[in-house]
């Protein structure tokens, strides 16, 4: 039976062996984590970690690089958004400036290749519907800059003032943090489990909804009560129908 002083000795001479093989390597391949030659004319390569993919470096130089490039990226953006504001600051051409906002501010939504006409098809819908009286549900999945209901509020509150409709949308029952625009209470017999997390707070049968979550009660009968915040400068007070899901 190896004593621990013998298993350490083991893997320390492994690990220095594959060190030592990895920068051997390295100095033939030209530290590209690849290296090949043939041997009787038959070809092969070879592919390893480098010392830099084993300590980490080359990720940290790569997210220090990002980190740069991103802040060019920003102060190049944040100019040429100045210039064009300077421009058009005394035309009052509010749409000019919204487009600006829109094209150019940090905190815009990001489009691939910056192309506005990504959203024509949702607006086209939007104003279909809007014109034909009929719903149009939208489903904000996000991280936690949707806790609370922050975020998907303002969405939610534009987008139903602009075309119509109303109400709070759609409500998850026990939510992970206190609502922005729902008061929810409930009585102290119901369970909670979620997709995410330590596995005792899962379900067996691995069935979730809204939210990555389910609910179940315990005894024979449990309540919730919701009630909206008074919002005067929102429509989620206004709504005729109620579904459960």
């Amino acid at each position: 039976m190896l004593k621990p002083y013998q298993v350490f000795a083991f893997i320390f001479f492994c690990a220095l062996s594959i060190g030592a093989f990895s920068l051997l390597l390295d100095k033939f391949s030209g530290n590209n984590a690849k290296y090949c030659n043939s041997i009787l004319a038959l070809p092969f390569c070879l592919q390893y970690f480098t010392p830099e993919d084993v300590l980490g470096f080359r990720d940290y130089v790569d997210e220090k690089e990002q980190i740069r490039q991103d802040s060019i990226m920003a102060a190049e953006e944040a100019a040429r958004k100045a210039a064009i504001l300077a421009e058009i600051s005394n035309s009052g051409d509010s749409i000019r400036i919204l487009e600006t906002e829109a094209d150019y501010d940090s905190i815009r939504f990001w489009l691939p290749e910056n192309d506005r006409s990504y959203w024509e098809g949702l607006f086209v819908e939007l104003e279909r519907s809007h014109n034909n009286k009929k719903n149009f549900r939208i489903l904000h999945y996000g991280d936690s800059q949707i806790e609370m209901d922050r975020m998907t509020e303002v969405l939610r509150s534009e987008l139903q003032k602009k075309f119509g409709g109303g109400g709070p949308g759609l409500i998850v029952p026990l939510p992970l943090v206190p609502s922005y625009t729902v008061n929810q209470t409930q009585s102290d017999n119901w369970q909670k489990f979620i997709s995410y997390g330590l596995s005792s707070n899962r379900t067996v049968h691995r069935n979730y909804g809204f939210g990555g979550t389910t609910y179940n009660f315990t005894g024979g009968s449990a309540s919730m009560h919701f009630s909206l915040r008074n919002r005067s400068d929102s429509l989620l007070n206004n709504y005729q129908t109620l579904k459960i899901l």
